[in-house]
């Protein structure tokens, strides 16, 4: 029997945009002390994983790990943007947050004051590299430098650059690998991508006209595609 000290469960308070309501943390913390689950509680995922990535990284050593947070597949990529060097077949999820359409306690504000970059919302983007092509359409979609190239791999460098409330990146990769843990719509808020949101994808993809009115999203992108090349990244590599 596994020792309970080896049982580890990590939750989020989602004190950004409270869409993990209350009642179902509070459940699931009786649930998890019946179970013998040793709890530590974060104020938000997403910030510490951007602000303070080692102390997140050194929440996630114990054999046993469960975490309490929204969807599994953001909540992965987000440790693993944290620097957590896991498979997720070493976690366990609770999925805390509602089926799409019930509305949070108040998605629009925080629950009180962050104490960290009080002018910073922690919105910003992972990656799932289990879906990512590598495409760099992002790359060249982004205005505010959010991503670059490395090591021939797409990254999110700087997620403070990332405009609030804007998902707009996502909505144009055309396999769905990247993430807005904090967004009501489905599959960019991490929930599991169907062969329906795929099919819808291409579909896009297939009648977007850049140059057709109203088609604000590709006409950008087909614009940013005509700039000049981005200078390469540090390992020789175009980063466009």
């Amino acid at each position: 029997m596994t020792d309970i000290q080896e049982k580890h469960a990590l939750m989020c308070a989602c004190s950004e945009r409270r869409l993990l309501p209350r009642n179902e943390r509070v459940q699931a913390r009786v649930s998890l002390e019946a179970e013998g689950w040793r709890i530590t509680e974060v104020p938000d995922l997403c910030r510490m994983a951007a602000t303070d990535p080692s102390s997140l990284t050194a929440l996630t050593k114990a054999p046993t790990l469960l975490v309490a947070a929204c969807h599994p597949r953001a909540v992965y990529w987000t440790l693993r943007y944290s620097g957590v060097e896991r498979p997720v077949t070493d976690f366990l999820f609770r999925d805390l947050r509602p089926p799409t359409g019930i509305p949070a306690t108040n998605p629009a504000a925080p629950s009180a004051p962050p104490d960290e970059g009080q002018s910073w919302p922690a919105w910003f983007p992972v990656i799932d590299y289990a879906r990512c092509t590598g495409c760099r359409q992002c790359v060249n979609f982004c205005a505010f430098g959010v991503y670059a190239v490395k090591d021939r791999q797409v990254r999110v460098v700087q997620p403070r650059n990332c405009k609030d409330n804007c998902p707009a990146c996502a909505r144009i990769c055309p396999t769905l690998a990247i993430i807005f843990p904090k967004v009501d719509q489905t599959p960019i808020n991490g929930a599991d991508v169907t062969e329906a949101d795929l099919v819808r994808m291409r579909d896009l993809a297939a009648k977007a006209d850049p140059s057709a009115p109203g088609n604000t999203l590709h006409s950008i992108l087909a614009q940013r595609r005509n700039r000049p090349a981005e200078p390469p990244d540090e390992k020789g590599l175009p980063a466009s």
